[in-house]
């Protein structure tokens, strides 16, 4: 039984042969799961391995992400937190939680810093979704013609959008400095542009 969930769960498969479980035979074993955590539980003579994995991180294609936008003193806060969260689908708006910090710019003009950041990887995909949603046809293939240049070695997504637009309700992407900032950690399962065109970001 064991053999055959490990066998029939990437996930399972993947860390108990990195573990070496088909070159020893374990002297005890324990496979449990839910609807989002499996847990083993695997003892050799001398080695004792115990994972627990959250399925929803496995199968999601986006890991987490944030967006941040400056407030600057001559504009209304009110109106770039909405702003932001135009980004957010309407019914995840209420549990996410819109961070604000004040600092000093290079003229000591105060400024402040609203962020939000979704850890989950089930909501975090949900956004992203949104958004392309959102997004026209000529930004999309924008995307996929700067797609090199907007992902880093930790392959992290970075993209921008018009605050003013966003205020409106549109989302335009917009490469300027005043600007909403999304930055989307993407899974390591398949390649970029697979998980971009999957998400509906790229035609």
């Amino acid at each position: 039984m064991l053999l055959a969930m490990i066998d029939t769960h990437p996930v399972m498969r993947a860390l108990v042969f990195n573990n070496s479980y088909y070159v020893r035979k374990p002297a005890y074993h324990h496979i449990s799961a839910d609807a989002d955590l499996i847990t083993a539980l695997i003892i050799f003579p001398t080695t004792m391995y115990l994972f627990t994995w959250d399925t929803r991180v496995f199968a999601s294609l986006v890991r987490s992400l944030s967006l941040e936008a400056f407030v600057h003193a001559t504009e209304d806060p009110r109106k770039v937190k909405k702003a932001v969260l135009n980004l957010i689908p309407p019914e995840l708006r209420d549990s996410v939680n819109l961070l604000e910090a004040s600092v000093r710019g290079h003229y000591r003009n105060p400024i402040r810093i609203l962020k939000l950041e979704v850890p989950d990887p089930s909501k975090a995909q949900r956004v992203i979704t949104y958004i392309a949603e959102g997004l026209r046809g000529a930004d999309k293939r924008y995307i996929q013609s700067t797609l090199s240049l907007r992902v880093d070695e930790t392959r992290t997504l970075y993209l921008r959008f018009n605050k003013q637009e966003a205020y409106l309700g549109r989302l335009r992407l917009d490469d300027s400095n005043d600007v909403i900032r999304l930055r989307v950690k993407l899974a390591s399962s398949k390649g970029i542009k697979d998980i971009c065109r999957e998400l509906g970001l790229i035609p």
